[in-house]
């Protein structure tokens, strides 16, 4: 009964998005473990944010497929204190179950952003057992309602989300050849490359500049 009723009120508000104020937000690859589940995130998984007002936004995270892949954990970064805390959480199937893991997890790869992704993050919904299945697969949305400080309007949280101020990270699984990624909203990530990357990259520029010297 009690998701029944979830079900409904997910309904009404997606009916009045149309007369709400709202912004959309794309995602963009941390992780880079495959070029072709990267480019599958970042086409087909997006962030809508809407003002229910009363103080309160409405965060909806959707997959429109039609690849495999689920959005399994979300994790957010409340920098900028805009975020007070989740009211609620809106699945809108029986296939998409969450629940509030706040204070725990951290976004799997969210280290080698600038700046550090917090471990752990300030807020984190996760899918239940098993997570593939009651994750946001194609087709599937989850909707996160936040309480959000009284003293900004609902523009400036937009603002927040494109600085990078608010940042949502989300773990992808369940790919098509059985892979993973994470991806973060906000400007184009800053990402520290691996140890072996750096350690590569010196031995580049000293064979180049050894050749160099050859030359000349």
């Amino acid at each position: 009964m009690a998701k029944r009723t979830q079900t409904i009120v997910y309904f009404l508000l997606i009916c009045s998005i149309t007369t709400l104020a709202h912004g959309s937000f794309s995602f963009v690859n941390i992780t880079g473990n495959s070029a072709v589940n990267t480019a599958t995130g970042e086409a087909q998984l997006t962030l809508d944010v809407t003002d229910l007002g009363s103080n309160q936004a409405l965060f909806t995270l959707s997959n429109s497929g039609p690849l495999a892949s689920s959005i399994t954990q979300i994790y957010f970064d409340n920098d900028s204190g805009v975020l007070l805390s989740i009211d609620s959480l809106v699945e809108d199937t029986n296939n998409v179950n969450f629940s509030d893991t706040s204070g725990s997890g951290n976004l799997p790869g969210g280290n080698t952003v600038i700046p550090a992704f917090p471990k752990p993050p300030d807020f984190a919904v996760t899918a239940d057992p098993p997570p593939s299945s009651n994750g946001i697969n194609p087709t599937e949305e989850l909707g996160i309602i936040f309480d959000i400080d009284s003293g900004i309007n609902f523009n400036d949280l937009l603002t927040d989300i494109e600085i990078g101020g608010v940042r949502v990270g989300i773990h992808v699984q369940a790919f098509a050849d059985g892979g993973s990624e994470s991806f973060i909203t906000g400007p184009p990530p800053v990402i520290i490359p691996a140890p072996g990357a750096v350690a590569l990259g010196f031995v580049g520029m000293s064979i180049v500049s050894y050749l160099r010297r050859r030359k000349y």
